[in-house]
């Protein structure tokens, strides 16, 4: 598929020095194949590429490809998206077409399926992670070890803490376009009136989803005013 319109986005760790480069990349590999680049997105990650949550920018980016007809995602830094389960999980949920710098083909069927590989990938490492851990767990119970690490605690803690923030943000996101849809009904408004007006604008929920649910809805109302 010709794809007319573009959006960047780059995913990498805080302090690097090559954003200006990987969004260059991005530029330059749109302007060889005639795609117009509207924006330029990116996430930027603290520690670990693998563990980090934070996909704020890459919703942003897929919300954009979603809006335009023809529209593909293109980033320079695929390697750092394929480690990253939150955002393969988001990528591929969304259905989103993306296209790497680093491959001359352009090929987005390709990509995807490098995707639901790295996803599998993943998930198998995981799953080996939790299976070494119950081992352990085990082996502590019969012999009466202490178990529990409090590095684990303040990492759960703050991980829980990443994925508040994230629900944050996107609440100051969507009040706007709530407050949008009510307006045009003339401040009498339904959950089945938000949640048309929502799908009809094509805006995804925090999951990626793009059917909204009156829950989902009124959880986001309830924290209009905070």
């Amino acid at each position: 598929m010709n794809y007319k319109t573009g959006v960047g986005y780059n995913r990498y760790k805080h302090g690097s020095n090559q954003s200006q480069k990987y969004e260059s990349d991005i530029k330059d590999y749109a302007d060889e194949r005639n795609i117009d680049l509207l924006e330029c997105y990116c996430d930027v990650y603290q520690k670990s590429a693998v563990t980090d949550t934070n996909i704020t920018g890459l919703q942003d980016a897929t919300q954009v490809v979603t809006s335009n007809d023809q529209c593909v995602l293109i980033t320079a830094t695929m390697r750092n998206i394929e480690e990253n389960l939150t955002s393969v999980n988001y990528i591929l949920k969304t259905k989103t077409p993306i296209l790497d710098t680093e491959d001359i083909e352009g090929d987005v069927i390709f990509n995807r399926k490098l995707l639901e590989r790295a996803e599998k990938m993943i998930i198998h490492r995981r799953e080996k992670h939790a299976q070494s851990i119950r081992r352990g767990q085990e082996r502590a119970r019969r012999y009466n070890h202490k178990i529990g690490n409090a590095k684990y605690d303040v990492a759960s803690k703050l991980g829980n803490e990443a994925q508040a923030t994230n629900a944050a943000e996107f609440r100051r996101k969507i009040i706007p376009i709530l407050r949008e849809i009510r307006n045009q009904h003339g401040g009498v408004v339904t959950y089945e009136d938000y949640r048309r007006g929502l799908e009809e604008r094509k805006i995804r929920t925090r999951t990626g989803n793009i059917k909204w649910q009156r829950s989902t809805i009124r959880n986001i109302l309830k924290g209009e005013g905070r």
